[in-house]
């Protein structure tokens, strides 16, 4: 094929990943995106089988994901398709949402000083230059209108994947497992029925699987739901 004939291709996805700001007209050409099947199945789900490629495509249109930013896409994980949802669109869609007031998130190593008062984290970082063993991580959210703050902590012993990015950035990692587990909590309604590579048992892996697995900041479906 000629330069000449890839152009208008190429401009067209190109034009496909970039969507409007406004909440409405982003929805209409999200909704444009997911009717394309073509370019989907071309470019983001060559090789699934039908039923796969149909949840695939349902999840997408039904979320309002965009699979140009890799928001959502497919891939194998313990030899079974799952369907990826990144931890930067539980964001945007948290950050959509009228009522969302902010959230953070927090990581516990075992020199810092960490209690729970009343329902309220106390926590003090006493020296940054040796806060010892990294135990787990906290995250904290506030919806207008709603007097009590979301609240959700994880172990890292729970959640180590001990991969490669588990091993060479653990905190970034936990930070994103607590985070995801937050913006879940605070929006069950949008976020329900996701849940973190984590939580997959991926005690059961071979290291090669466990080299490949899917990040900590993506949020997976389970094809069976």
């Amino acid at each position: 094929m000629s330069n000449e004939e890839k152009q208008p291709q190429e401009n067209s996805l190109v034009k496909k990943a970039t969507l409007p700001t406004s909440p409405e007209e982003r929805d209409e050409a999200l909704a444009k995106i997911w009717n394309d099947a073509n370019t989907i199945r071309q470019y983001f789900a060559d090789g699934l089988s039908r039923k796969d490629f149909a949840i695939f495509v349902g999840k997408g249109r039904l979320l309002g994901a965009n699979p140009f930013t890799e928001e959502i896409y497919p891939a194998k994980f313990g030899g079974k398709m799952q369907i990826i949802v990144s931890r930067d669109f539980y964001r945007r869609k948290a950050q959509e949402q009228e009522d969302y007031d902010g959230h953070r998130a927090m990581a516990i190593y075992s020199n810092d000083e960490f209690s729970m008062v009343n329902g309220e984290p106390k926590h003090e970082v006493t020296s940054f230059a040796d806060r010892g063993k990294l135990a787990g991580a906290y995250a904290m959210g506030w919806r207008k209108g709603i007097e009590n703050h979301f609240f959700v902590s994880v172990k890292f012993s729970e959640y180590n994947q001990g991969n490669y990015m588990w091993k060479q950035k653990p905190e970034t990692m936990i930070k994103k497992v607590a985070e995801a587990h937050l913006l879940r909590q605070m929006y069950e309604g949008i976020l329900g029925n996701t849940y973190t590579p984590g939580e997959l048992g991926n005690d059961n892996l071979t290291q090669e699987e466990k080299d490949e697995a899917i990040p900590a900041e993506a949020v997976i479906f389970d094809e069976d739901e």
